[in-house]
């Protein structure tokens, strides 16, 4: 049976950078959650043995990770789910932002983190990394 890796963490965090170093057949990046194509796409990846990967700030909420749980489990029963989360950490996050040189706009990166920080929880089960930064 096929997995899919769910990577949260805010914008900054270094969620793409992660993705980009998982070996996964099928790679979905920010977007995800309200592009049905793309939902269809992971399905059928998913139904053909491949491993995924998926990375979506919507996911860090709870609510909105059961919508997804829900539509894979009745599409693929016994799919197997993992959640990749970087920490929790709105400062560093919103730091690196500032000073990442490799996407634009800072200032609405860090309005949709102060959004999402008080929301943000980690998924029973989850495997919690520290966030990086350039001084650690």
């Amino acid at each position: 049976m096929a997995t899919v890796m769910f990577i949260l963490g805010l914008c900054g965090a270094g969620k793409t950078w992660l993705a980009d170093r998982i070996v996964a057949s099928a790679k979905f990046d920010e977007g995800f959650l309200n592009d049905p194509t793309q939902h269809a796409a992971l399905i059928a990846a998913l139904r053909s043995g491949q491993d995924c990967v998926v990375v979506e700030i919507a996911y860090c909420q709870e609510a909105v990770r059961q919508q997804i749980v829900q539509e894979l489990a009745a599409a693929i029963p016994g799919v197997t789910i993992k959640w990749l989360c970087i920490e929790n950490d709105l400062f560093r996050a919103n730091k690196n932002c500032h000073e990442r040189t490799n996407k634009g706009d800072a200032a609405g990166h860090v309005a949709i983190n102060r959004r999402v920080s008080p929301v943000y929880t980690y998924p029973e089960g989850a495997v919690t990394l520290r966030m990086w930064t350039k001084e650690s």
